[in-house]
């Protein structure tokens, strides 16, 4: 059973990596104008000029140095949120999130990972001018896990209230996977298994 869950795990995991690089992302082009290929052929993209493209597509020309993409995550939005979601241990609160945006959790973790790879080589150059930035990354990394605890308790206890759409609104897309995932497994698992005049073979 654990390596099947595992095998599914791998799975989702894939999907959810796909989609985080397919989602589009508000990009601002800050070098010369310059032409990418979407579903509809080349765009010339022009400086000054915002877009929302695919996040792999983004990332590239900010490694290039073409363009830039805005972000408002920071340890203290991290921190913030992490402190908002004290688990309350009833139906009616479990179900009460507060909202996070598409892919949110591959979206800090991308940051933080970026963030890793600056840090390695700036500490090349001056070890001792690095310290702040080594704290940063270990906050944000202590505040995505402690955030991802509490509202995973909290849908687990929501998985055993009765289901609405609107349990999913403020989920990130993440959150909904696992969701809609475990409730799924738990429906098809009872019904079969432990529930009486289900499948026998």
């Amino acid at each position: 059973m654990s390596a099947l869950m595992s095998l599914l795990s791998d799975v989702l995991y894939r999907y959810i990596a796909r989609s985080f690089e397919e989602e589009k992302v508000k990009t601002v082009l800050i070098g010369s104008n310059t032409k990418v290929f979407l579903d509809d052929g080349y765009v010339e993209l022009v400086k000054g000029s915002e877009y929302y493209l695919p996040r792999w597509i983004a990332a590239r020309l900010e490694e290039e140095k073409h363009a830039s993409i805005p972000d408002e995550i920071d340890d203290r939005t991290l921190a913030t949120l992490s402190f908002s979601e004290e688990v309350k241990l009833t139906q009616e609160d479990s179900v009460k999130f507060r909202e996070l945006k598409g892919f949110f959790y591959q979206h800090v973790k991308w940051k933080i990972q970026r963030m890793l790879e600056e840090y390695r080589k700036e500490l090349i150059k001056d070890p001792k001018a690095l310290t702040g930035k080594s704290e940063t990354i270990r906050r944000m990394t202590e505040n995505l896990e402690d955030l991802a605890n509490k509202r995973r308790k909290r849908m687990i206890i929501a998985l055993n209230a009765p289901f609405t759409p609107k349990m999913l609104e403020n989920l990130s897309e993440e959150e909904k996977l696992f969701y809609t995932s475990v409730r799924s497994f738990i429906e098809e698992y009872y019904n079969k298994v432990l529930k009486v005049g289900g499948s026998t073979g």
